[in-house]
């Protein structure tokens, strides 16, 4: 069976009603694709539910035995050398070095360390002092403003418009035969 390269253009719709069959289409599609979602959905939390106790158990196990490679590394420091980590059979084991924080001392707060850094010269360089703009508040003010206040200032309140098609895709009633 060879596939066809030549890729068709849709045709477009050309009438209100030709517009309703195909938003039909849609509906009934979407209906399909949930089904099939929901269907996919249970057969992955099936097979969750058979390999749970499994990998539940390996892991406090794989735990277990971390903690008693850890308790080693630190009792044997000296055979790590001036390296940070062991190559060893089945493993490499050591500590990495995380990327640099700064936390306050206990006792201190992030404000008194700023109060304490103000007056001294030597650590101004590490204050910002920056305005920043509130754009969540001009937004949220924006029908107080004239486009033409906004213009002066340099800004514009965009708002995208997005087409969207949200299917309708209730289960039809059955109807019984009499």
């Amino acid at each position: 069976m060879t596939k066809s390269r030549i890729k068709v253009a849709p045709q477009p719709v050309l009438t209100r009603s030709e517009m309703e069959t195909e938003l039909a289409r849609i509906a009934s599609m979407k209906v399909l694709e949930q089904r099939h979602i929901a269907s996919m959905n249970g057969e992955i939390e099936t097979v969750k539910i058979k390999y749970a106790p499994t990998l539940d158990s390996l892991s406090k196990e794989i735990d277990l035995c971390s903690v008693k490679v850890r308790e080693w590394a630190e009792a044997n420091p000296a055979d790590f050398g001036k390296l940070r980590s062991l190559d060893l059979t089945h493993a490499i084991i050591g500590w990495r070095t995380g990327m640099p924080t700064l936390k306050t001392i206990k006792g201190w707060t992030w404000d008194r360390v700023l109060e304490t850094m103000k007056p001294l010269t030597e650590w101004q360089s590490y204050l910002r002092i920056a305005p920043e703009i509130d754009k969540q508040a001009i937004i949220a003010d924006r029908t107080g403003f004239q486009a033409h206040d906004l213009r002066e200032i340099g800004v514009e309140v965009k708002q995208a418009e997005t087409f969207f098609i949200e299917a309708k895709i209730a289960q039809p009633e059955k109807r019984e035969v009499a």
